[in-house]
């Protein structure tokens, strides 16, 4: 479904919903916009999907580094440190030092946060992680996710606009509608694709880099 034809679907939805005719078609783009990023951040979708490594790796005593930029915020699924494993722990813990395991990394803002500290210089530094999906802009625009989830996108965005309109019981409804395809689809993604099998990693299963 191209970013025109959700435009024109979340306004019939709009229409039968009796919400007004106040809200513009950009603000309405904005919404789909948002709606995407929250379907997107539900589940990792195998579309978004993502590996990078940070430029020049590590820097002895530096344990900060940026996120990419098309980093979605809250879906870091793996760091490795020349092949060593880093696992996720909140940022309050972190910084407390609350944590069995030996090495660990959090999320602050725009920066990654390792401990151990690296020590020295040009380590390889490979993240594993979901991407943001791209804002749609034009009318012949499509969206990352897959085609089941543009119903869940839509009806996301008719949530936003039902509670604009202090219509929150249809707002929620529209939400609990949008979850159940995402669960649905979800399923279906799980079908094609069981996680790894075994002796296979899980990062097999994301792009080379």
């Amino acid at each position: 479904m191209t970013f025109q034809e959700m435009l024109q679907e979340l306004n019939s939805r709009l229409a039968s919903s009796g919400v007004s005719g106040f809200w513009s078609d950009t603000t309405k783009k904005r919404w789909l916009n948002l709606a995407q990023i929250r379907v997107a951040k539900k589940k990792f979708w195998p579309t978004l999907a993502e590996s990078a490594t940070v430029k020049n790796g590590t820097v002895a005593g530096q344990p900060n580094y940026a996120l990419p930029a098309d980093y979605l915020y809250g879906s870091m699924l793996l760091i490795k440190v020349s092949g060593e494993t880093y696992n996720y722990v909140p940022f309050i813990d972190f910084e407390s030092g609350e944590f069995d395991l030996s090495k660990v990394f959090t999320i602050r803002g725009t920066q990654f946060f390792l401990k151990l500290t690296p020590t020295e210089n040009g380590k390889e530094i490979h993240l594993w992680y979901q991407k943001r999906p791209t804002k749609l802009i034009n009318d012949g625009d499509i969206s990352e996710l897959e085609e089941d989830l543009h119903e869940a996108i839509i009806l996301t965005a008719l949530s936003i606009a039902l509670k604009k309109e202090r219509k929150y019981n249809l707002g929620n409804d529209a939400l609990m509608e949008a979850d159940l395809i995402i669960r649905e689809c979800w399923q279906m993604v799980k079908g094609k694709k069981r996680g790894p099998s075994k002796g296979k990693d899980i990062t097999d299963f994301y792009p080379k880099y």
